[in-house]
């Protein structure tokens, strides 16, 4: 067999991001041609695609994870390594740096425009330790806010993000499709309409005291919508959906659980959508439902889907109850932004990952 692509990643959006270029490898390459290692809450893409390797432990620190990252990058002997980015110390840091002792090409895709330099250092440094051969960005404003946060630009390829592609062929999907109609009769019952509220992990890695301290957390931005939907003139259902690392126990009378709907399925059966700077806001604005950033204080949005109107945003209560009315007196579907998915996003980034291989190649002679 010849060597395997190895995959990494920690956090969801990540491991969404780089399974689709996975997938065009192993159909190039054959179902052994891929082997990886992954932490939670990633895990659930590593094993509903069949993943062979290992899940390193959840919280677990670096010294721990490069070892696990080293003994499997010996096991294998990839021929790159493609990994997904994430905060703090997690697996895709891990492969990136022991990828590197080994001279094993490694590329990234980034999922959000968020965080670019922080990506690839340690907590509170700013040394691009886990800087890879490559980084996959979405398009040119996230080429641009990279170079912004001196990541060097010979390192960035502009492909488009991977998942997005696959958000957009959601929307026509009968499984999908059932999914969120059996979801719309629950949460509808009484001919109630649906508030999706997306929650992040901010306070947990964003916090009061800590350098990017947004002015807000999800405590805050969740209270809000709650004051919202209770101020409404008609009775809507909310829904919440927790980020995949908070805790399972976290619970509101005022809200039903999405549990673990898939995130296009509670997207497609809500009346709209409600965040913070998550990318299930732009997942929304993919699938046409109306969607608002929330962002308690703010003057201007973070969420670059607000950003580039494709959301609304609201930095206020007030501000957040006139956008939530708007949305519900839509009388015509929303149309999906066409700028922010390139198409045939796995192509470009699976190109990438085939001409640092054949380099790699060139280099060994």
């Amino acid at each position: 067999m010849n060597a395997p692509l190895f995959i990494a990643a920690r956090d969801l959006g990540g491991a969404n991001a780089i399974a689709p270029v996975a997938a065009a490898w192993r159909r190039a390459e054959g179902d052994r041609a891929v082997a990886g290692a992954w932490q939670r809450p990633a895990d659930v893409v590593f094993v509903r695609d069949r993943i062979r390797g290992a899940e390193a432990p959840d919280g677990a620190r670096m010294t721990e994870l490069r070892a696990i990252a080293a003994d499997a990058l010996d096991r294998e002997r990839p021929v790159a390594a493609l990994v997904g980015t994430s905060w703090g110390d997690s697996i895709d840091k891990a492969v990136t740096i022991e990828a590197d002792a080994r001279a094993i090409p490694t590329i990234a895709v980034l999922d959000a425009w968020l965080n670019y330099r922080e990506r690839f250092c340690d907590i509170g440094a700013d040394a691009l330790r886990y800087l890879p051969s490559r980084v996959a960005v979405m398009d040119a404003t996230a080429f641009e806010d990279a170079r912004a946060a001196r990541i060097p630009a010979g390192r960035l390829v502009i492909t488009g993000q991977p998942h997005f592609d696959v958000v957009r062929a959601q929307a026509g999907d009968p499984a999908i499709c059932a999914e969120a109609e059996r979801a719309r009769r629950e949460w509808s019952a009484g001919g109630r309409r649906v508030i999706l509220f997306v929650s992040e992990r901010i306070a947990a890695d964003f916090g009061p005291g800590t350098p990017l301290f947004r002015g807000y957390t999800e405590r805050e931005a969740w209270d809000g919508v709650r004051r919202a939907v209770k101020s409404m003139d008609e009775p809507l259902t909310l829904v919440m959906r927790r980020h995949p690392q908070e805790s399972a126990t976290r619970v509101d009378p005022d809200a039903i659980d999405c549990g673990d709907r898939s995130s296009a399925a509670a997207i497609l059966a809500a009346d709209v959508v409600v965040g913070m700077t998550s990318m299930m806001l732009l997942e929304a604005a993919l699938l046409g439902v109306p969607a608002i950033s929330f962002e308690p204080g703010a003057a201007t949005p973070l969420a670059v889907v607000a950003r580039r109107g494709a959301a609304a945003f609201a930095g206020t209560d007030a501000a957040l109850v006139a956008a939530m009315r708007a949305a519900l007196a839509r009388t015509t579907p929303v149309e999906p932004p066409a700028d922010f998915s390139m198409g045939n996003a796995a192509a470009r980034v699976l190109e990438e990952v085939q001409a640092l291989v054949a380099r790699r190649a060139e280099y060994s002679r």
